[in-house]
Order: C-alpha cells, then structure tokens, then sequence
C-alpha cells in the first residue's frame, strides 16, 4: 500500500475503549476491523440481530467429517487391521468426500458473506434478511463492499468500495463515525425492500 497513509489524517477525539487501532499494513486485521465494525451498525443503527446459518452449517460439516474419523480409529481399536479394512476404506473416502462438501460450501455458498441478520423491528410475517460481502485483496488498498438484502420474493443489492487509507488514519485507528456515513448510505439506497417495497419511494 505504500504511502496511501499521510499525516493529514487525523482521528477525531474519542474514548480509548471505543478506538479501534491496527496494524495498517496488515490487510487481514484492517478488513477485520472494518468486519467487526459493520456488524456493530446493523446492530446498533440498523436493528438487525445477527444469525448464525452459515456458521452452523459448516460447524455441522466439520463434526460429521471428525465422527467419521472417529468411527474409523475406534472400530481399528475394537477390531485391528486387516478386520477393520473395509470401515476404514468406507471412513476414510467418506471424511474426504466431506472435506470437499465443506471446500465447496465455503467457496460457493458462504463466499465473501462476513454477516447476515433478520429484521428486529418485523412484527409479522418473515424478517427481512441483511447480508454483508466484503473483500480487501493482498497488497490491494481497495476494500469491495456488497449489502444485499431480502425480503420475501424481493431482493435488492448495492455494491460500492473505497481506498482504506481514507478510513484509517496514519497510525492505523479506524475512522467510525465516517465509515458508518458511507454504510449507513448505501444502506439506504435499498431499504425500501425491508418494509417489503419493490422500488424505493420518491
């Protein structure tokens, strides 16, 4: 990223246990920061409480491969080698099979989502669902951001992005209050959808 950070930046007072400060070269703990952050206002701002489907399926995933595996050691326990050959063979091809159920799922369904929650304010019928994609390539300054969020049959998304060195300050501590301006906008752009509306209101 070079010299993306300049002096000018300065972070706007605030408390210490608010500051979120790290590392501005490291592209992981700067997408995290920003991660985390984004949760906090579809939290706090949005009213969106956070679900855990994605998370559970691939919890789900892993145990049923690491049973396998179990299954296998403790059958060879019970009845060694050569007894045991064919639940093992069987085991064996079976815990693989689901490490690639699980590469798959990683890759094709969870994708780049960081977060997904339900309407807090829906009274009837099926909450609204929010979603957030993100993605900050290495060596990359431009963070990729998509909101999508269903309701229903209808579904709307907005995508935007930015340089980083424009939400971080020099000494890496993340500018908040600017960050959630440019969330809390875009946001805005499709949340019609969440009182069920198929195109916003003029």
């Amino acid at each position: 990223m070079g010299s993306y950070f300049t002096r000018s930046q300065q972070a706007p007072l605030e408390e210490d246990s608010d500051k979120i400060q790290v590392n501005q070269w490291d592209n992981s703990a700067v997408k995290n920061a920003i991660d985390d952050v984004s949760k906090d206002i579809a939290s706090e701002k949005l009213k969106f409480e956070e679900v855990f489907h994605l998370m559970n399926a691939r919890l789900a995933i892993s145990c049923l491969a690491v049973f396998l595996a179990l299954i296998a050691l403790v059958y060879d326990y019970l009845e060694p080698f050569p007894k045991s050959k064919h639940v093992l063979a069987t085991c064996s091809v079976s815990y693989f099979l689901m490490m690639g159920v699980f590469t798959l799922f990683t890759l094709v369904k969870e994708k780049n989502i960081v977060y997904q929650g339900d309407d807090m304010e829906t009274v009837v019928g099926v909450p609204a669902r929010l979603e957030f994609s993100t993605s900050l390539k290495k060596y990359h300054n431009i963070f990729q951001f998509s909101i999508s969020l269903r309701n229903g049959k209808i579904s709307k998304d907005t995508e935007f992005e930015f340089p980083i060195e424009e939400y971080f300050t020099e000494d890496g501590v993340l500018l908040k209050d600017k960050f959630e301006k440019l969330l809390l906008d875009n946001f805005a752009k499709i949340s019609h959808v969440r009182k069920g509306e198929s195109k916003k209101a003029k």
